[in-house]
């Protein structure tokens, strides 16, 4: 019954978002003109390499910087660069719920049950993001990842979903809401958890 149901959902979301990553994808050709989609490798379950899909939201500019572009901004601000990794959980990579993927260079760093968190498939959304979104504070991000790895079940991943489009209109509409930037995720994760 619950791999019907979420074959369902994933079938009922790939229409809906399709058109989404499509109108992203052509902003990004228009405006910002390069190719929209690039690949990132990050660790999948049991920290096994996977590529997953995003849409561009940088580009090297004249004085050779790579910045967020206006569009880039707005694709991060609505979480529409990261659609393509639905493309992932077709591909049997991700799951719409599960702990974020991270880079592989991080899988040897994570502290006791934090392991844990490599145990199941990541995912598009997840407790942490809808807890705490974009915040530096990796132990508690990784606490809430291993306290859903221990806790999966439909109703926890109905509120997650419920909280992720609260949190999404609240991101939208709500000004003090508007997520942190952090561009170097890799030296957040070793100067706020590896050398803490």
């Amino acid at each position: 019954m619950v791999s019907i149901l979420k074959i369902f959902i994933l079938i009922f979301s790939t229409f809906i978002l399709f058109p989404i990553i499509l109108f992203g994808c052509l902003l990004v050709l228009i405006f910002d003109m390069h190719f929209p989609i690039f690949v990132q490798e990050r660790a999948g379950i049991n920290g096994k390499k996977i590529v997953i899909y995003k849409i561009k939201s940088m580009k090297y500019f004249y004085n050779n910087q790579l910045k967020v572009t206006l569009i880039g901004a707005v694709l991060r601000l609505t979480k529409i660069d990261e659609l393509p990794q639905i493309f992932n959980i077709i591909k049997g990579d991700m799951n719409f719920i599960g702990p974020r993927p991270l880079f592989t260079d991080f899988n040897k760093f994570y502290k006791g049950e934090h392991k844990l968190r490599l145990s199941i498939k990541p995912g598009l959304t997840g407790l942490a993001q809808v807890e705490l979104q974009d915040s530096a504070d990796w132990k508690s991000k990784f606490d809430l990842d291993v306290y859903y790895y221990k806790n999966q079940s439909i109703i926890l991943d109905l509120k997650i979903i419920y909280l992720t489009l609260i949190k999404l209109f609240r991101v939208l509409f709500l000004k003090k809401d508007k997520p942190i930037e952090s561009l170097d995720y890799k030296k957040d994760f070793f100067e706020n958890y590896v050398n803490k």
